[in-house]
């Protein structure tokens, strides 16, 4: 996706129809590419053309963490080990034999589970992510955009609407878009669902931003619970 937005002229920052036209055709991507390294070449993009947690955290000294916990389901498997739900992420395995993501032992399957770090000039600038299953990188794209582009504070950039491509043609808009961002959609060659329905549809993100004088900025979105906390 980035890198699809990368190809854009430099110029304004990319308007919505420009960045769900890199979403899909990153996730068309990832769902046609995308498996286990140690099975399948998976091609670097970047030089070609439900029930998850995310916690962000920067501590004294410049670490970082990132991390998402993630059962997939709303329990997962169903099995419980250790007095922990197992995860069912073999449900992103394909049944096609061709594929490079088919199902086999050993393997591990496609998933969405990408806690992320802004790094610039060998230092860390910002620890975020985006949950909520095919929406992650799909909120990833479209926070880092507000935060970079938009030069919005984290947790503006977190407040501001998303959309969600579906599939296919089908995309769904957030209720706090500007009217005409449905007519963007629609130039773009887009199906706009007429009722985006759950909040939950648009993720759920978190974002620690890390100023050049150590300042920590938090921001928690306000789609689920979650807060910015330091001392």
């Amino acid at each position: 996706m980035l890198a699809a937005l990368g190809r854009l002229d430099a110029g304004p920052p990319p308007s919505l129809a420009e960045t769900m036209l890199a979403v899909r055709e990153g996730m068309e991507a990832a769902h046609r590419h995308v498996a286990d390294p140690r099975f399948a070449e998976v091609p670097r993009f970047w030089e070609q053309e439900k029930r998850d947690t995310v916690y962000t955290a920067v501590v004294a000294g410049g670490m970082a963490v990132g991390l998402i916990s993630s059962v997939f389901m709303a329990f997962g498997s169903g099995i419980c080990a250790g007095g922990s739900a197992v995860q069912n992420r073999g449900f992103g395995f394909s049944l096609d034999g061709d594929h490079p993501n088919v199902v086999a032992g050993g393997k591990r399957p496609f998933h969405t589970i990408i806690p992320a770090l802004l790094r610039r000039d060998g230092r860390t600038r910002a620890v975020f992510g985006v949950i909520g299953g095919p929406m992650q990188p799909q909120g990833h794209v479209q926070v880092l955009g507000h935060l970079l582009d938009g030069g919005l504070d984290p947790q503006a950039a977190l407040d501001r609407p998303r959309a969600f491509w579906i599939g296919d043609d089908q995309i769904a808009v957030e209720r706090g878009h500007d009217p005409s961002a449905a007519d963007e959609l629609r130039a773009a060659g887009f199906d706009v669902v007429a009722d985006s329905a759950s909040p939950d549809w648009f993720g759920v993100g978190q974002v620690v931003r890390v100023h050049d004088d150590g300042w920590l900025e938090g921001g928690s979105d306000s789609r689920h619970d979650g807060a910015p906390l330091g001392r």
